[in-house]
């Protein structure tokens, strides 16, 4: 794949990461959820984290695409902010507006009960394993 290439997945991901956490937000308002509530249901941290991890992710796999950082960092990015709109995609479908049809509201709600870090821990895996270790001879 040549670079311009890359470049345009890792926009393109890092897009689609930005939109999951906007429309996460947008459906926690629909679902009506006050100030106290974004921070204690974790809708406002999450979308910020999501959105961090996408930015720096684009960043780096656009300038450095054999660097696994910056995918990896793209899909941590990608499982929150998918989780984060998932779960209040179905909130909004199945509790809030229950006679609304929108499309895969069960499929959303699984995906949305998923752990919030589910993302983090495997990723930190991977970035231990990515970066070189230096052996110190004593």
């Amino acid at each position: 794949m040549n670079r311009r290439t890359v470049a345009w997945v890792a926009v393109s991901l890092g897009s689609l990461n930005v939109a999951f956490s906007l429309l996460s937000l947008h459906f926690a308002g629909l679902n009506d959820y006050s100030l106290a509530l974004y921070l204690e249901e974790l809708i406002l941290p999450a979308a910020i984290l999501a959105v961090s991890f996408s930015v720096v992710g684009v960043l780096v796999a656009s300038h450095r695409p054999r660097n696994p950082l910056g995918w990896i960092f793209l899909a941590v990015g990608f499982s929150q902010g998918l989780v984060q709109f998932a779960g209040t995609y179905a909130e909004y479908v199945l509790v809030t507006e229950p006679g609304f049809s929108l499309p895969g509201a069960p499929m959303m709600s699984w995906l949305g009960r998923l752990d919030l870090v589910s993302g983090v821990w495997p990723a930190a895996d991977v970035c231990a394993a990515a970066v070189p270790q230096r052996t110190v001879a004593f």
